[in-house]
Parts: structure tokens; C-alpha cells; sequence
């Protein structure tokens, strides 16, 4: 049951997520765009349980912990065969996760965003992440619906930020 103080507090979370999410779509570094990635989903993953999703909830936490280790794997280069294990790793602990929170459409979305940026966390560049990100985007947006996260709309500027974002870098590397 939803009490009013939990959705305001759900989206108050949403809504400042969002923020350092269009900052990070701007960064050029990747390490930079990752760090800022983690304080995002950090801060989603607090507004989900305000929501009581409780599968986008564990979601975002795998996430994070997998932005952490995307973060270290920048700086440490795991070897190729590191980098598929904890990859083959974090899509079975996905599946499993949705199998075992399943709440409907919402566990699927939310999932199917979750691969979109493990793909591009673990193996793309910043300029990749962002194409990837507008796929990502489109799925969280209808997730964002499903669950009833009305301040989720935001996504639509998430969508504008990474297209902007990538257009901006696309420029700086042509010149």
C-alpha cells in the first residue's frame, strides 16, 4: 500500500537522480560518466523503494555494484577472460533476479534495461554508451510507466540529454 510520504520521497529521489544523470550524459571520460552514473542509480535505487518496486529495486543494486566494477575495470584492465566471466556472471544474476522478483511487465522493462547497460557499461565507449543510452531510456521511460513514477516522465529529457550529449562529442570529434 502506497502512503503519500513514500511517494512524494519516491519522487523527490527520482527527480535529483535524474539531475546527475544529465550532468554524467556530458562527461567526457568515461570513468567520470560512471562515477556519476553510480550516484544516480544510487539514488534511484532509494527512490524504488519508496515506490516498493522491489525488483527494480535489486536491479539497481546489482547495477551499482557492476558500475563499481565497470569503474575498476577502466582503471585495472581486467583480462579479456575476467571481463566475460563477471559479464556471463551479472546477465544470469539478472535473469535470476527477474525470476525471483517477478511483478509483471515492470520486472521485464526493468530487466531489459539492465542489459541495455551492462552491455554498454562493460564494453562500450562513452560515445557508444550514449547510443546505447537512448534505447535504455525509451524501455526505463515505459518501466517509469508501469510502476506509476509519474515524476519518471523525466526520462524524456534523459533521452534529449543523451542525444545532445552525443551530438556535442560527435562534433568535437570530427573537428
Amino acid at each position: 500500500m502506497f502512503v503519500l510520504q513514500d511517494v512524494v520521497l519516491g519522487y523527490i529521489f527520482t527527480i535529483l537522480s535524474y539531475l546527475i544523470f544529465f550532468i554524467s550524459r556530458f562527461c567526457k571520460e568515461k570513468k567520470n560518466l560512471l562515477f556519476l552514473d553510480i550516484l544516480s542509480k544510487i539514488l534511484i535505487m532509494i527512490s524504488l523503494f519508496f515506490l516498493h518496486s522491489t525488483t527494480g529495486m535489486f536491479t539497481m543494486g546489482l547495477l551499482i555494484i557492476i558500475l563499481i566494477l565497470a569503474k575498476i575495470k577502466e582503471t585495472c584492465n581486467f583480462n579479456k577472460y575476467l571481463s566475460i566471466f563477471l559479464f556471463t556472471l551479472f546477465c544470469i544474476i539478472y535473469l535470476v533476479n527477474m525470476i525471483l522478483t517477478f511483478e509483471g511487465i515492470s520486472s521485464i522493462l526493468v530487466t531489459i534495461v539492465a542489459y541495455i547497460v551492462l552491455i554498454s557499461i562493460w564494453w562500450c565507449n562513452p560515445q557508444q554508451i550514449r547510443i546505447l543510452g537512448l534505447f535504455d531510456c525509451i524501455f526505463y521511460f515505459c518501466y517509469q510507466i508501469s510502476i506509476k513514477n509519474w515524476a519518471g516522465m523525466l526520462e524524456i529529457l534523459s533521452i534529449i540529454s543523451n542525444i545532445l550529449s552525443f551530438i556535442k562529442y560527435k562534433k568535437t570529434k570530427e573537428k
